[in-house]
């Protein structure tokens, strides 16, 4: 999981960015110091997507109506906690709290990354693409072990939050074992790695291991 943090220039709002995968939990945090930190009682959590705004979190309760809400709850200093994250969490959280008479928000931004595979009769695509609420905030490319591109079979592309790995099913003992999905953020250059071992047929049937 990666985060930064910036200002919104529009609200003035401080706010966290979190890139997190499929099925990885997530804490968002309330702010980043407060006075009165385990006082949960005097905070709202609002989550908005791409479909509506709700509130998830009021008067010390998760509400019973909220969508999922087996999978949110408020822990440790206020942050909401949300297990086993997929695609329809993705958006903006918003933590309001009311302090000294006035509310006082600090956003969230969620994104999620997912990782799938797909085969065909003689080669295996990896798709790695990231949903953000917003606009893309990344470059993304896959690394093979830790490295580039230097193996002559595979076949990469990369777009818009999205890139996909292309390598022949034949003599898997040649392929990498091991590959990464880099997330590059365009303005602060922070760099995250996700990995996903691949296991050729011949691993996965148990045949040629010691």
């Amino acid at each position: 999981m990666q985060t930064s943090r910036q200002r919104d220039a529009a609200t003035g709002q401080h706010s966290s960015i979190f890139t997190v995968k499929v099925g990885d939990d997530v804490a968002l945090p309330c702010e980043k110091e407060t006075d009165d930190q385990n006082n949960c009682n005097k905070i709202v959590w609002i989550s908005t997507n791409f479909l509506r705004t709700e509130t998830v979190f009021d008067d010390g309760q998760i509400l019973a109506d909220t969508t999922e809400s087996g999978r949110l709850s408020v822990v440790a200093n206020c942050s909401l906690l949300i297990k086993n994250v997929t695609e329809v969490d993705v958006g903006r959280y918003t933590c309001r709290r009311l302090k000294s008479g006035q509310w006082n928000d600090f956003n969230a931004h969620l994104s999620v990354l997912t990782m799938t595979e797909q085969k065909n009769d003689d080669t295996i695509t990896l798709f790695c693409s990231l949903l953000n609420y917003g606009k893309c905030r990344h470059n993304m490319e896959w690394l093979f072990e830790g490295k580039e591109n230097i193996f002559l079979e595979l076949e990469t592309s990369s777009r818009s939050c999205s890139a996909t790995v292309t390598f022949p099913t034949s003599q898997p003992d040649q392929n990498p074992k091991v590959f990464q999905c880099q997330l590059t953020n365009r303005y602060n250059k922070d760099i995250q790695l996700f990995n996903l071992r691949y296991q050729s047929s011949v691993e996965k049937t148990g045949e040629n291991m010691m």
